[in-house]
């Protein structure tokens, strides 16, 4: 029985032959893409899908024409139609039609005022191409590196691996590797609005989607009726000082796993901050001494562990009790549970993710030093000794890629765009509550949610209060005008 994930797979591809050869021909200008008739199927549950036609290049839009999966939730019918929602997970590199498929009535509340649309950002997904430089040894390797490298065969080994994933882009995909930036995936994003004949739209977008927002009115504000940013990222700052605020905000948050940790029965920390630290660190060490193998030859690696543990930061709800409990085991021998959860999508920290490194590599890398992370791993380790130095070394691959944005990380005002939430969780590791603040105070026509919670993500986690002001903000003919706080 075909799963389904291959069911939605198989849908879309189909959509895809049917629809983008008979267009491929005709296309030779902006115009012609914005004026594209769409042609959409059902392809899942109420899901319906289709193919987007954009330009490669928009400076060159005769030269080289992509194709893009995209999906909705039609209008349910049942209130007064406020237009389309464009809805983004993330990431960047994480495709939007597997999320929206995977979650149909959360969207419920919302369909009754609204399509909810997304789409596989090009380079991900279904859509094409994809960004995949790397083989699946390499990608091994990669991940299976010590957390931080500090034996000069150590460091020698990740600046080869950086360098073959900046090398190994580049040889595939040459000057079109510039072509996956955020400003594109935005205009595409107008392409879709313009060809579903629509003169706005409302969107939400959550962890790297807010910055793909912020793009989208930059480029466009008169097109936006409504913007939720949940989980923001700060445009004014590059990726050298993303990593390092992460780094901090993902060590704050395992210190309070730590301190939570005794409150449950099956805690397997010892008592106490520095004892619960030393704990994870000598477990983290003893996997870069000498990784857990498998019977079938998998590896769990110190950089998987490290990986690991922060992603069960991620949604404590879920995240806090697995590591609890895969610590339980590992503790006492058994790292069987750990390689398992290690392996699977419960790993949110993906070294070798080349869609991701190809957008942020690009758009927000500001320098190109390949001595900078060994540097900044010594700095950063005083201030998050579990997180920091692994942070640093994971800038290796940008400080040799070979493309780079020619608009640098810089303040934004999106003055003339729609009416802005700015939604933020006061203790997010992944996108910490000081980078909402900040574009908070860059963007003057904003309101912001604070929600006094743990994790990554609002909508949806925060509880009643931050779910319907968010919800009220986007369907409301007199949206918010006052800040807001969530218990």
């Amino acid at each position: 029985m075909l799963s389904f994930a291959h069911l939605l797979l198989l849908c879309i591809v189909l959509n895809f032959q049917f629809f983008s050869a008979e267009v491929q021909a005709d296309i030779v200008s902006i115009e012609t893409f914005q004026n594209q008739t769409l042609n959409w199927t059902h392809c899942f549950a109420e899901m319906e899908c289709a193919t987007l036609n954009v330009p490669a290049d928009y400076d060159h839009p005769r030269d080289e024409i992509w194709s893009l999966a995209i999906a909705r939730y039609p209008w349910k019918s049942d209130g007064v139609r406020l237009g389309i929602l464009f809805v983004n997970p993330g990431g960047p590199g994480i495709p939007g039609i597997p999320d929206l498929a995977g979650y149909p009535r959360f969207w419920d509340t919302l369909r009754k005022n609204y399509d909810i649309i997304t789409f596989d950002p090009r380079g991900t997904g279904s859509s094409f191409p994809t960004v995949d430089c790397l083989s699946d040894d390499e990608k091994y390797a990669i991940r299976n590196q010590v957390s931080s490298p500090e034996s000069e065969a150590q460091i020698k080994l990740a600046r080869i691996l950086g360098r073959l994933q900046a090398d190994s882009c580049f040889k595939k995909y040459g000057k079109n590797l510039a072509l996956f930036s955020t400003k594109n995936v935005a205009r595409d994003i107008d392409i879709l609005r313009s060809a579903m004949g629509e003169p706005q739209i409302s969107y939400l977008g959550f962890s790297y989607g807010t910055y793909l927002g912020i793009n989208y009115a930059e480029l466009f504000p008169g097109r936006t009726h409504r913007i939720v940013l949940d989980s923001v990222m700060n445009p004014a700052i590059n990726y050298q000082r993303i990593r390092h605020d992460q780094a901090i905000g993902f060590q704050k948050s395992i210190e309070r796993f730590i301190s939570d940790c005794p409150r449950h029965e099956d805690c397997p920390l010892p008592p106490g901050k520095v004892s619960g630290l030393q704990a994870l660190g000598n477990l983290v060490a003893r996997m870069d001494k000498s990784p857990y193998k498998s019977e079938d030859g998998r590896e769990l690696s110190g950089s998987r562990t490290l990986g690991l543990i922060e992603s069960s930061m991620y949604m404590p709800e879920e995240g806090w009790p697995l590591l609890r409990n895969i610590l339980k085991s590992a503790f006492a021998g058994n790292y069987k549970p750990m390689l398992e959860k290690a392996f699977s999508p419960a790993l949110m920290v993906n070294p070798a993710d080349s869609p991701y490194l190809a957008v942020m590599c690009h758009d927000l890398q500001t320098t190109r030093d390949p001595e900078a992370p060994k540097t900044l791993a010594k700095q950063w380790r005083h201030q998050a000794p579990l997180t920091g130095a692994a942070r640093a070394w994971s800038l290796q691959p940008c400080e040799y890629w070979p493309v780079k944005s020619q608009q640098r990380p810089h303040l934004v005002s999106l003055m003339g765009a729609g009416p802005i939430m700015i939604v933020a969780g006061q203790n997010d590791p992944a996108t910490p509550l000081k980078w909402a603040r900040a574009l908070g105070r860059q963007v003057k026509n904003a309101v912001s949610l604070e929600w006094r919670g743990e994790g990554h993500i609002v909508y949806g986690r925060g509880g009643s209060c931050a779910d319907l002001a968010i919800e009220s903000f986007l369907t409301s003919s007199a949206p918010l005008t006052q800040s807001i706080k969530c218990p």
